[in-house]
């Protein structure tokens, strides 16, 4: 068994992230060749203090669910999430509220107004096309 523990710069004790060790992070991913299946588009001014993260669970080959948290701060903007071909509703996975998704130049857009450490969980169902088998 391989274990690799490394300390790459300082210990931060701040709730908010250093920008250089996010950027550091970011490099190590596209060098890997690991590039992210979401991104947030129209972030509001002032909110580059929030970190977001999205992990996502594939349910079956129709079922995905987002699920969105917001730290440090709130994040409001759009996120943008690479779908399979295919057509696609979303809804509010904890309270089955209809959710907006749309598609605009080949991404899906969901609005997003999170307040500091909010969550969503959105599911995203396949209606046509492959769904998620080879997501």
């Amino acid at each position: 068994m391989t274990r690799l523990l490394t300390s790459l710069g300082p210990t931060s004790l701040s709730r908010n992230p250093s920008p250089d060790a996010l950027a550091l992070w970011a490099s190590l991913l596209r060098r890997a060749s690991l590039e992210p299946r979401w991104r947030l588009a129209d972030r509001t001014p002032g909110q580059e203090a929030s970190l977001l993260d999205v992990s996502f669970r594939v349910r079956g080959q129709r079922e995905l669910f987002a699920f969105v948290t917001s730290f440090f701060g709130p994040t409001e903007g759009t996120l943008e999430i690479d779908l399979p071909q295919g057509q696609y509703v979303a809804t509010d996975a904890l309270s089955h509220e209809p959710a907006v998704l749309q598609q605009a130049d080949g991404k899906w857009r969901v609005p997003l107004a999170l307040v500091s450490e909010g969550t969503r969980v959105l599911r995203i169902e396949a209606t046509d096309g492959d769904g998620f088998g080879a997501w």
